[in-house]
């Protein structure tokens, strides 16, 4: 059975060695997820969306924002659109808050990638990020975004 580990650098080989004496296949297309507790990534794995599929290691910084349609869930960065494997709510816990935030039930985005923030009508606000794509703050977020940014 293929897994993915997360867990600090320094460690990897010797769980890595330990779950492949159990029976288990460490890889990135994994299904299932091994985290050490308290891991804090400072790289996302997506998948390209193009007939390549090759995997790519992003840092924080090259990530705008992450999307869900349905059951995809999609990371746009500055070299394109890849796919990831992590749910939303995993996302959610695993990305470093000082980076990230959700914005509405779908779009999770990167604080140090916002170019603009415009208010809306009621509790909403419209989020420019540096690649000038336009994300809506939804009334559910709203007061979060706000506490989180600092407005």
């Amino acid at each position: 059975m293929k897994v993915r580990l997360r867990c600090k650098s320094e460690e990897r080989e010797k769980i890595a060695a330990m779950l492949e004496r159990g029976g288990f296949a460490v890889s990135e297309d994994g299904v299932y997820i091994f985290y050490e507790p308290d891991f804090m990534p400072d790289y996302v794995v997506g998948k390209a969306t193009d007939e390549s599929g090759d995997l790519v290691m992003l840092k924080f910084s090259e990530i705008f924002y992450f999307e869900s349609f349905g059951h995809d869930i999609n990371m746009v960065t500055v070299k394109g659109t890849y796919s990831v494997k992590e749910k939303m709510y995993q996302l959610e816990t695993i990305l470093p808050p000082k980076w990230f935030t959700r914005v509405s039930q779908s779009v999770i985005v990167n604080r140090y990638n916002i170019k603009r923030i415009s208010p809306g009508i009621g509790l909403h606000y419209f989020l420019i990020m540096k690649n000038d794509v336009k994300v809506d703050v939804t009334r559910n977020y709203y007061y979060r975004f706000k506490n989180e940014v600092g407005i």
